[in-house]
């Protein structure tokens, strides 16, 4: 009598535990089945043995289409080398991993998945199971290549300006008069550190040789132009022109002259009579 209430009682107990059982599993077979997770169940190849319903509807493939269509293993489904040395790293370390992987559903769409793999333990502590986890990112992933695209977009276009500055950089350095001439007439020395790559400041030099009717010209000019960088150095290579043109080709000698009619050919040059343009540029000559 005691041996079968004892017997009653474990079966009761062992029902208990069966019914506990039963019910994670059924939460755990709606969770499974309800997610918009794909998961899927492999052996310790990586093998598919089962996939949710989540599986199917990310990707198309039921268990049996995926077998007979794809591969039977993760590793030939996915077509990436990658995919192998990270599984490989999670049974050997008996840790869980991920990795990030460009699939493609059985319509031809193109899926970013995040593949979690967590690798099951048996009571040696060996692993005899993998479970994959796929979430979708194809949205994150097409705003991160898009990022990355706007970037590279960005980068070059700014390797483009720099080329473009440094270009005209030579050009306005190429305007600039040569040290060693000045230094023929003068004990001088000239101090020109533009605060930018090209600069709205420059010097201007020029020498007219004594002829039948004129003494030897010297002309010096130290010029500030409205404007720094780019704006600036057009406004310089204007101004340095117009003196050349003025001294060495019209021969006007007086600075007062000089700087009359130079005032005159800028506001002819930048169209101020009609636009608000106001540039201009402080010299001593």
């Amino acid at each position: 009598y005691v041996a079968i209430n004892a017997q009653k009682d474990e079966i009761q107990i062992q029902s208990k535990m069966l019914e506990n059982v039963n019910t994670e599993l059924e939460k755990l077979s709606i969770v499974a089945s309800e997610t918009d997770n794909a998961i899927a169940i492999m052996d310790v190849n990586g093998n598919f043995e089962w996939v949710n319903a989540g599986f199917t509807r990310m990707y198309g493939y039921t268990l049996q289409l995926l077998k007979n269509e794809l591969d039977d293993n993760i590793i030939g489904a996915s077509g990436n080398e990658e995919v192998e040395r990270v599984i490989n790293e999670i049974i050997e370390s008996k840790q869980t991993g991920s990795y990030q992987n460009l699939n493609r559903a059985r319509n031809g769409e193109e899926i970013w998945a995040q593949t979690t793999i967590t690798p099951i333990l048996d009571e040696n502590n060996d692993v005899i199971k993998l479970i994959s986890i796929d979430t979708d990112i194809t949205s994150e992933k097409k705003s991160e290549i898009e990022i990355r695209k706007q970037k590279e977009q960005i980068e070059f276009q700014n390797e483009q300006i720099t080329s473009s500055i440094n270009y005209a950089k030579n050009i306005q350095q190429a305007i600039l008069p040569v040290v060693e001439d000045i230094h023929r007439f003068f004990d001088s020395f000239v101090i020109f550190k533009p605060r930018d790559v090209v600069s709205g400041d420059f010097y201007w030099f020029a020498h007219l040789p004594e002829t039948n009717i004129d003494k030897e010209k010297i002309f010096v000019a130290s010029v500030d132009c409205t404007g720094h960088g780019v704006p600036g150095a057009f406004m310089s290579m204007i101004g340095s022109r117009l003196l050349s043109e003025i001294v060495l080709e019209q021969k006007i000698i007086s600075p007062k002259d000089i700087l009359e009619i130079l005032d005159e050919k800028v506001k002819y040059a930048l169209r101020q009579e009609t636009t608000d343009n106001n540039d201009g540029m402080d010299m001593a000559l």
